[in-house]
């Protein structure tokens, strides 16, 4: 299975902020649109980092309360992992979990066309497993019917 897969099963939307956003307003875009993480983009539309929960929450413990006035720039990764559409699931889950990502965009044509969260990612291998579950199962029916 590859990630064009499940772009096209759960869409290509991705949720962002500017830079120069304070953090706060990036927590309130997360809680209301229910996501875990948001891409930052420059005015192109190319990749210029990404912060998640996980970052409002290591600012916050690192600043107190005033860290929600901060810029996202001033938080936000910029080392961020990326996927291509033409990506496996098996390759972007092996170096989701070795860079322990939960979230990973997808860029295409140096664009971010997409983002992908581990969830994303199990549920496609679930669903590929089950796939080859099935197949097994009616397998071993024919065999048991023909022999």
């Amino acid at each position: 299975m590859f990630v064009r897969e499940i772009l096209a099963q759960k869409g290509r939307e991705v949720k962002s902020v500017e830079g120069i956003d304070a953090l706060e307003v990036a927590a309130a875009v997360m809680r209301t649109e229910r996501v875990g993480a948001l891409v930052v983009r420059d005015e192109i539309g190319r990749l210029k980092g990404l912060l998640s929960e996980q970052h409002v929450v290591w600012a916050i413990a690192d600043s107190g309360a005033r860290a929600l006035s901060l810029p996202v720039a001033q938080v936000m990764e910029t080392d961020v992992l990326t996927c291509t559409p033409d990506d496996t699931v098996a390759r972007v889950a092996r170096l989701m979990t070795e860079r322990r990502a939960r979230h990973v965009p997808v860029i295409a044509n140096d664009k971010v066309t997409g983002i992908i969260s581990i969830g994303d990612l199990v549920k496609a291998r679930f669903e590929e497993f089950e796939l080859e579950r099935g197949t097994l199962r009616d397998l071993a029916m024919s065999h048991q019917l023909g022999g």
